[in-house]
């Protein structure tokens, strides 16, 4: 990090600071958000808080989670324009009992509807890349 740095840099220094003394992955906000609906809120291209996010995961933060707007941390990044391919199949991969073609949130919208209707066409394509079968050539 160099020593003029961007909101986002300082918000991703101070989580990995927090989850490296020890604070509790499993805690929410006010909202009911977990730490993965935060990073997929603030991952970029600049910032990918892939690994972070990895990390809550492997602490057993489930990424279906819902919020207090019945919303995922998939829904999250589906609402974030620059949103790292990397963290969104990291959540796909990892939402284990649910479908993101069909889970809906509070308003009625999956993941890729959400993305749609933000005009971020490119992170709805990663979502449904992402949760396509691989077939092996």
């Amino acid at each position: 990090m160099s020593l003029i740095a961007t909101p986002a840099d300082i918000h991703a220094g101070y989580l990995e600071w927090l989850m490296d003394a020890g604070a509790d992955p499993h805690t929410t906000d006010n909202c009911g958000r977990t730490l993965l609906h935060v990073f997929a809120e603030t991952s970029t291209h600049a910032v990918d808080l892939s690994s972070l996010s990895r990390r809550a995961i492997e602490a057993g933060v489930h990424p279906a989670q819902l919020d207090d707007f019945g919303q995922t941390a998939l829904h999250s990044a589906a609402s974030n324009e620059w949103c790292s391919a990397e963290l969104i199949q990291l959540l796909v991969r990892h939402c284990t009992g649910f479908d993101p073609f069909t889970l809906k949130n509070c308003d009625g919208h999956t993941p890729i509807a959400v993305a749609k209707a933000c005009g971020y066409h490119r992170v709805a394509h990663l979502i449904a890349s992402a949760c396509m079968p691989k077939t092996s050539a």
